[in-house]
């Protein structure tokens, strides 16, 4: 073996040592779902509307239903073709009749997301290629803030996905309306809030429609956990009477500091 061939080889083994040791480096994407459409508001018989996720042809999730929160589960930085599909009665199949998508998600290195199938603002049709069946449903990929809090304390973020207009929030900390800790305004249909770091404890929640001082909802105590985030999803819709709030947690991965031990 001449030199100059021995000095290739090394150079083209070193190349393949550093692609394998960057691809063992690569963050991977941290990925939830979510489910938030009442099957009252798109015709269903079952207002649970168990519907299966199917991603790149295969399934991932089945009889996933309203209110359900899966993963985060990690996957490589990549595209992704997803589609939601109606729960069919074959348990080793996802078959049923799509009614959203599929569409291309492209997950990057150490994005946390939760992709979030809802209605639609308006009632009307999502947009072509989602909302296969014209139910006025949708599917929206939100970022999840889970940076470092103080320690003890939470995180809250409000995210609007219902069938409703712009809505405004007051949070308040107490049991029922005591000291105002937060106001929204004109939250929209798909649209966050920013987050709210906080001490843990109990809250009232009340949303008012932009143009009114009359609450349409309210939750009181809304109860905070330290070192978690706790997302609030406003969903289903007004004039259907099925508006409500369901809240995804995720571990923003702090430790509680440890009892100490008594003494003796």
């Amino acid at each position: 073996m001449t030199r100059k061939t021995y000095l290739v080889l090394l150079i083209v083994a070193l190349l393949v040592a550093m692609t394998a040791a960057l691809a063992m480096a690569q963050e991977p994407a941290m990925v939830s779902v979510g489910h938030g459409i009442p099957g009252d508001d798109v015709g269903q018989p079952d207002p649970a509307l168990p519907v299966d996720v199917i991603v790149d042809g295969a399934c991932f999730l089945q009889d996933f239903e309203f209110g359900d929160f899966a993963g985060p589960v990690e996957l490589p930085a990549g595209t992704y073709s997803v589609a939601i599909a109606l729960s069919d009665e074959d348990p080793d199949l996802c078959a049923g009749t799509v009614v959203i998508g599929p569409v291309d998600l492209t997950f990057e290195e150490g994005d946390n997301v939760t992709v979030f199938a809802h209605l639609t603002g308006d009632g009307l049709p999502g947009p072509a290629g989602v909302d296969v069946l014209g139910l006025g449903i949708t599917a929206t990929v939100f970022d999840n803030d889970v940076s470092n809090v103080i320690a003890g304390y939470g995180r809250v973020t409000v995210r609007h996905t219902a069938w409703a207009p712009a809505v405004d929030i007051d949070i308040n900390r107490g049991w029922y309306r005591g000291r105002l800790v937060a106001g929204i305004e004109d939250l929209e249909n798909p649209n966050q809030s920013e987050p709210l770091d906080t001490r843990p404890g109990a809250y009232a929640v009340s949303i008012f429609p932009a143009d009114s001082d009359e609450a349409v909802f309210e939750v009181h105590p809304f109860v905070t956990r330290p070192h978690l985030s706790q997302i609030a999803y406003a969903v289903g819709s007004l004039e259907n009477e099925t508006f409500t709030l369901i809240v995804q947690t995720l571990d923003l991965g702090i430790t509680p500091p440890g009892r100490p031990l008594p003494p003796g």
